[in-house]
Parts: structure tokens; sequence; C-alpha cells
């Protein structure tokens, strides 16, 4: 598996943030593969999102 995080001080209030994450990675191979963002917060359940993702030959 590949693991990217970052971090980021979270907002005093509660309320909608939008936020967008761009990955390219060239090097993977044909296939299926998941994908799955997770966010966490200090305090508060983390949020989970998975996307199905299949790469073709060219």
């Amino acid at each position: 598996p590949l693991e990217i995080a970052f971090e980021e001080q979270a907002p005093e209030r509660l309320g909608t943030i939008f936020r967008a994450i761009d990955v390219e990675i060239p090097s993977f191979e044909p296939g299926v593969y998941s994908l799955h963002l997770e966010i966490r917060l200090p305090g508060r359940t983390p949020m989970v999102t998975s996307r199905r993702l299949v790469v073709e030959e060219p």
C-alpha cells in the first residue's frame, strides 16, 4: 500500500471546508485498485471514503 499523509490545523468551529486532492502516480500497472481517503480530527470520529480505480493499457 501507498500512504500519503499531511496535517493542517482544524478549524475552531464546525462547518464545511472544501478541499481537493490531486494524485498522479504514473507507474501503476494495469489492474483494479482501491483509493481510501481518511480524515482525522482530534476528538472526532475519523471520516473515510473509498473509490475504485481501474488502470487500463494505453
